[in-house]
């Protein structure tokens, strides 16, 4: 549940007011609306990654390794997915 003096403040979205609240409470990335706090990226990183390395290493994985591999994962599944498009259009390329 959100912190009842965000709810107090003019503008709740103004980040020099609602500092103090959302700072001291590990709230720095979630988002507040109507009076509630919203995690905006879901369990999908702890599903696909974080809880499988655990299981299998018995080790946290730091979340920038994380931000790595989902970068790296993200990188080969567009270049997997525009290799077709790349050889018909430049058909003497590193494409084919």
């Amino acid at each position: 549940m959100a912190p009842p003096q965000l709810a107090t403040l003019p503008d709740p979205y103004d980040p020099v007011a609602n500092g103090r609240y959302r700072t001291g409470n590990g709230l720095h990335d979630m988002t507040y609306y109507k009076g509630r706090l919203y995690l905006y990226f879901g369990v999908a990183p702890a599903l696909l990654l974080f809880w499988p390395w655990a299981a299998l290493t018995g080790h946290y994985l730091f979340h920038h390794h994380a931000v790595a591999i989902f970068c790296a994962v993200g990188f080969l599944a567009a270049r997997h997915c525009c290799a077709p498009c790349g050889g018909a259009i430049f058909p003497r390329s590193v494409w084919r």
